[in-house]
């Protein structure tokens, strides 16, 4: 359980990156943002290349390898739930 918390952080510092990139997008044009489907599919990709990047180094990775990208994937799907809740709230 404790290899889960490194993917977690993971998880939590990239999704940070995307909400300031979906900042950055909706300031520079007002029109289009990122939404909680984008964030959720960009930190999908962002997990495929994190197993691969984990992956090739050692030759297929192990069980540590396995709870690190879950806890990745499990961060980025509460946080896409979260902002979707809230932007259903903001749109209500």
């Amino acid at each position: 359980m404790l290899y889960l918390v490194p993917g977690a952080l993971a998880g939590i510092t990239f999704y940070a990156i995307l909400i300031a990139v979906s900042w950055a997008i909706e300031k520079a044009w007002p029109q289009r943002r990122l939404g909680a489907h984008s964030r959720l599919t960009l930190h999908c990709l962002a997990a495929v290349a994190f197993s691969i990047f984990l992956a090739l180094p050692g030759g297929g990775g192990n069980w540590a390898t396995h709870l690190q990208i879950s806890g990745f994937l499990l961060v980025g799907c509460v946080l896409s739930w979260v902002t979707a809740a809230m932007n259903n709230g903001d749109n209500a």
